[in-house]
Order: C-alpha cells, then structure tokens, then sequence
C-alpha cells in the first residue's frame, strides 16, 4: 500500500503524511493463519515538526468452527522527530474475539509508550493506553450496497505525567 494525504484540523492543513507497507498472511490450516505487516510514515506538520515512524506488525488467528474467531497481535512502534514529547517507542498487545454468527467482535488493547525526551519532567515520559472496543455490524441496515458498523470504544490512557492522561468512551 502507498498513500500521499493531508489532515485537516480546524478548517486549516494541519500535516501531510506518506505512508507505505506491506502485509502477508500465511494460512497454517484450515483454521490457523499467521499474519505480518510493516508500516513506513512520514509526517510533515505545517508548523514545522517533522516525523517518520515504522511500525512492525504480527498477529495470529484461531477459528472456532462455528464459534468464532481468536485473535493475538503484537506490534511495535518507533517514531523519530523533533521537539519535545513528539519521539517514542511503543509496544503493544491485542487480543479480539469475533463471533461467527453475528460478526460481532470484542476487542483489548494495552500499548505502552516510552517517550525519549518531556517537557513536562526530567525522567521519561512513560504513557500506558487501554482500550476496550466492540464492533457490531448491522447487516440489516444497508445503503447503496454498504452496511454500517456500530462501534462502542473506552480508552483510557495513563502517564507519569498527568497532564497526558486520558479518558473517553
């Protein structure tokens, strides 16, 4: 995959982004695959802070039979840039459960950042994100060929730093 963007923020261009990766799933059986990606970003703010990041991805999948499907991914993330609070390097675990019947799909996700250099203290900066998500499609709902997917998410984010905290839902 390769993309060239813009983000907006407030009606302004706030960065342009360049983003390429790769993904290959290897099917094990008839119920086991593997999965592994890398993602290559570019970030070019407006306001002059500039930062590329590559992010490695693994994950494996178990169906059920009629059950569902199990999930496990890992990744890990390493952003370069300047200015305060703006490098880290992340580490991150999922686990989902996908429902056959339904396609409905829970999700956990724990990820901590380790950031190299803070404003805010003398130490690193060491931020810890949880989120719970659920995903339900609604298959009985449909539009020119598309059906929307509700998606109800708690994310909380925790830091050595309280000014970096976090929580929404």
């Amino acid at each position: 995959d390769i993309e060239r963007g813009r983000f907006w923020y407030g009606g302004e261009p706030y960065l342009d982004f360049t983003r390429i990766g790769v993904n290959r799933a290897v099917t094990l059986s008839g119920t086991d695959r593997l999965r592994f990606g890398a993602t290559w970003e570019d970030l070019d703010e407006v306001d002059g802070i500039d930062s590329e990041a590559l992010t490695l991805r693994t994950g494996w999948d178990h169906i059920f039979g009629r059950a569902g499907m199990l999930s496990l991914g890992l990744r890990t993330r390493a952003v370069e840039a300047d200015g305060f609070d703006k490098a880290y390097d992340a580490d991150a675990a999922t686990i989902a459960w996908r429902f056959a019947e339904t396609g409905m799909e829970i999700s956990l996700d724990y990820e901590e950042r380790f950031y190299e250099e803070s404003f805010y203290t003398f130490g690193t900066r060491v931020d810890v994100r949880r989120e719970l998500r659920i995903e339900m499609p609604l298959p009985a709902v449909e539009v020119y060929g598309f059906s929307p997917v509700l998606n109800v998410e708690r994310s909380t984010t925790e830091s050595n730093v309280t000014r970096f905290e976090t929580h929404s839902t």
